[in-house]
């Protein structure tokens, strides 16, 4: 793909910029509102995505994407630089022809289908596609020879796989289908280990049975729900917290402990004890207020999956269980997206306050080294500066990776330049009292650090609060000593606090005259 110019190559490596991007690019793919299927995805992207029924035909270069692009994209909101970066997010191969005629080029079909996943709504537009297909396959007499190939596949033990070029065909000329809605359906159809075949017994489940068998449409139907809290809802809360705020919200007035002899606690981090039975009222009710979209008849049906088929009602147990099942997956793209961006918010808040991620540490004691629930995570991280363009589900993301406050620090804060870690490593070897067992002593780093020995009033501040958040950090530790890790840990906070290195090697060196080779303890 073309190169771009130095501006739009700086925004790209800017995880704030990005981040409000993809908000708003999900914006003009599809809309919120949750009693019109066909509003969900704009018309503007179906009209243009529809022209493309077959993939590989045709290869575009970054400018024509980008004008192929511009009708689904008010220029008042989205620029052409914009869009330009937006091709560069998406994970899109370049075509590689013998002859160099395709280098440089994308296939359309591709960003289609990669701005379909995007739209947080992948559950639904799943079964938007399956009622597609199922109203032409349904008012056509005739039954098709994919059809017959299918529904044989289908029976044979184990189930064999389908090609899906084929499927594929069958969609775009029988069904009315862009290259990228196909694509997009039948990757749910995907066999593990088959090399990309398709699951005969679920794609015949789809589109060919009478009824959609429920071990079919349950996993949708669920799916949906958790999908909706990718979306804010009430408040503008998502994730779990969504979720949490919006069972409250209708259990109210009825207490949501103990509710009922035969109501069980959750045992969720999150959801505590909450052990309330929802009648299926209240469980439709609970679809509405998280916006999922569903009719009744759709709420009903997955209210009878989730229960047990002995027990008067729903237990609130039995719904956190699924949507812990589905919860709303991330790639490690926009996660590394979100982590940078949590880390320059955090910073700019700060204000060059080189105790960013000790206050947040502390902030996060009363957990200790367990798991944080996610309302006291999410709390933390807003009281510190992480602003609502960081929706509770993405901090919910990080949590997935760093659940304690000594994972969350540590992911935040590394990894460190390889010339900061030597620092930390000499100034450790330095204050070394055992080499046979490496530690310090946590007295001695106290007594070692000489913060008069700073030269400048804002190194010599910055020194002074150091020295004021170490002795709080080896307090909560209460150990006489330390190895290299615990050690580490908290000029790590401190390292990812600071902007340049000569700050950070001068506030180590001199406060613990490293350059003093007579300094070292015998």
């Amino acid at each position: 793909m073309a190169e771009l110019d130095s501006t739009a190559e700086g925004l790209l490596q800017d995880p704030q910029f990005l981040l409000r991007l993809h908000i708003k690019i999900v914006k003009y793919l599809a809309t919120s509102a949750p009693d019109a299927d066909e509003r969900r995805i704009s018309s503007l992207f179906e009209s243009v995505d529809s022209r493309y029924k077959e993939a590989g035909r045709e290869h575009l270069d970054l400018y024509a994407l980008q004008a192929l692009l511009r009708p689904i994209f008010p220029v008042s909101a989205v620029s052409d630089r914009e869009l330009r970066i937006l091709l560069h997010m998406l994970p899109l191969s370049e075509g590689n022809g013998a002859d160099g005629e395709l280098k440089n080029r994308i296939d359309p079909v591709e960003v289609f289908f990669e701005l379909r996943q995007l739209i947080p709504r992948a559950a639904w537009q799943v079964q938007f596609l399956v009622r597609k297909a199922r109203s032409v396959i349904f008012s056509n007499k005739n039954v098709s020879k994919f059809e017959q190939c299918v529904r044989e596949a289908a029976r044979i033990e184990p189930p064999q796989v389908v090609n899906p070029e084929e499927a594929r065909k069958f969609l775009c000329k029988s069904c009315g289908f862009g290259a990228s809605e196909a694509l997009f359906l039948l990757r749910y159809c995907v066999e593990a280990d088959t090399g990309g075949g398709l699951d005969a017994s679920l794609l015949y489940g789809f589109l060919f049975s009478v009824q959609i068998p429920c071990t079919i449409e349950y996993p949708i139907l669920a799916a949906q729900v958790a999908e909706a809290t990718r979306e804010p809802a009430k408040e503008g809360a998502t994730g779990s917290i969504a979720l949490l705020h919006a069972l409250r919200r209708v259990l109210h007035p009825q207490s949501p402990v103990g509710s009922g002899p035969d109501a069980e606690p959750t045992a969720d981090l999150d959801f505590g004890p909450l052990s309330s039975n929802l009648t299926i009222q209240q469980f439709h009710a609970l679809c509405q207020d998280l916006a999922v979209g569903f009719s009744r008849e759709q709420s009903d049906r997955l209210y009878h999956y989730l229960k047990d088929a002995q027990a008067p009602s729903l237990g609130v147990r039995e719904v956190v269980r699924m949507y812990r099942r589905y919860f709303p997956p991330v790639n490690s793209s926009m996660l590394s997206i979100i982590k940078a961006a949590v880390t320059q918010y955090l910073l700019r808040a700060a204000k060059g306050n080189v105790l960013a991620f000790t206050e947040l540490y502390v902030r996060l004691q009363e957990w200790g080294v367990r798991a944080v629930p996610i309302e006291a995570y999410v709390r933390a991280l807003r009281k510190s500066g992480v602003p609502d363009t960081v929706t509770d589900l993405h901090l919910e993301w990080v949590r997935l990776k760093a659940p304690t406050r000594v994972d969350l620090i540590f992911f935040l804060c590394v990894p460190l330049p390889s010339s900061r870690e030597a620092v930390i490593r000499k100034l450790f070897e330095r204050l070394c009292t055992h080499q046979d067992a490496p530690s310090v002593l946590a007295s001695d780093m106290m007594d070692r650090f000489q913060t008069n020995k700073i030269e400048g009033k804002t190194l010599q501040r910055t020194a002074v609060n150091c020295k004021k958040a170490l002795k709080e950090y080896l307090d909560e530790l209460d150990k006489a000593s330390l190895n290299y890790e615990l050690f580490a840990y908290f000029w790590y906070m401190i390292s990812a606090a600071i902007d340049d290195d000569p700050t950070y090697t001068m506030l180590i060196w001199h406060c613990f005259r490293l350059a003093d080779r007579t300094s070292k303890r015998v």
